[in-house]
């Protein structure tokens, strides 16, 4: 059972008037108003850390990803995001194919033709009145609830050049520079996002995810050639999962994106000294390696 402490405050009599008259629009009294304003005040600063990771219901939503198309069935790697605080509401979420909003989520900027990005090509559509989901064929997905949480989710395919390996005591080679160009997207993609909240969010979390529970090494993987691995996963578990917490304030995309890939590459057992796409001295993420590339 919860304990509750009485404690001595000192109001000025303008602000406890203020209280007494908001609390009464509100239908609750004094104490319980001044609680829920010092919850409120935590939450916004990101004082308890509990904000700072997913909620069970924010959870349940990125595994439900798997039941999409054939992606339990294959290494299918998946990158969601939350705003703090919360509750929250993307405004005019499912207001149609004439809103801004959805005229964006159709057609996302990204850095080149034929990039790992967003697009998708498809239309999107509300779904049971909770989620807003776009889907490009069986291959890639997208889902942004009420709330503001945005899942992306993609099968091999997308990351292995076509490459397909059925076997799971293979290993299967993943294209780092799809996962580093898809980080970067998907950052531009929230920002974008959260313009249309009902509330300016105070941090961000995002989340990476490898799924498959058969599948016993996989590879990150960057020449031309596909042969030299540049680092190795070896795990026997249905998932591997990462949160970055991000304050919103002072934070650019490049330093969010370079924080997100940093969080990738440690799974693979590679250190900081050997990233790629990156600029090493500032720890940003760099998009011109995007942007040039043929």
């Amino acid at each position: 059972m919860r304990k509750n402490q009485i404690i001595n405050i000192t109001l000025s009599e303008e602000l406890l008037a203020a209280v007494d008259k908001q609390a009464e629009v509100e239908i609750r009294n004094r104490s319980e108003l001044i609680r829920e304003a010092i919850r409120t005040y935590l939450l916004e600063k990101n004082a308890n850390e509990v904000h700072q990771t997913f909620t069970p219901e924010e959870i349940g939503r990125v595994n439900d990803i798997k039941n999409f198309s054939d992606f339990k069935n294959f290494t299918t790697f998946a990158i969601s995001s939350s705003f703090r605080p919360q509750p929250n509401e993307v405004k005019d979420l499912f207001a149609g194919g004439e809103s801004e909003l959805t005229k964006y989520i159709e057609n996302p900027v990204s850095f080149r033709n034929m990039g790992w990005d967003l697009r998708t090509l498809g239309r999107t559509k509300p779904v049971a009145g909770e989620y807003l989901e776009i889907t490009n064929g069986d291959r890639k997905i997208i889902r942004i609830f009420r709330d503001g949480q945005i899942i992306f989710a993609a099968s091999e395919d997308f990351y292995g050049h076509g490459i397909e390996n059925e076997d799971p005591n293979e290993s299967f080679k993943f294209n780092g520079l799809a996962a580093a160009e898809l980080i970067s997207n998907f950052v531009n993609f929230t920002n974008k996002i959260s313009e249309h909240l009902a509330k300016k969010p105070s941090g961000i979390i995002y989340k990476i995810h490898i799924f498959k529970p058969e599948r016993k090494i996989i590879e990150l993987v960057l020449d031309i050639n596909w042969i030299s691995s540049a680092g190795r996963l070896d795990f026997l578990g249905p998932a591997v999962d990462r949160d970055v917490f991000i304050k919103k304030e002072n934070q650019t995309p490049e330093i969010i994106a370079y924080k997100i890939w940093a969080e990738f590459c440690y799974i693979f057992g590679i250190t900081e000294d050997h990233f790629w796409f990156v600029n090493k001295q500032e720890k940003t993420m760099d998009f011109n390696t995007f942007i040039n590339q043929k």
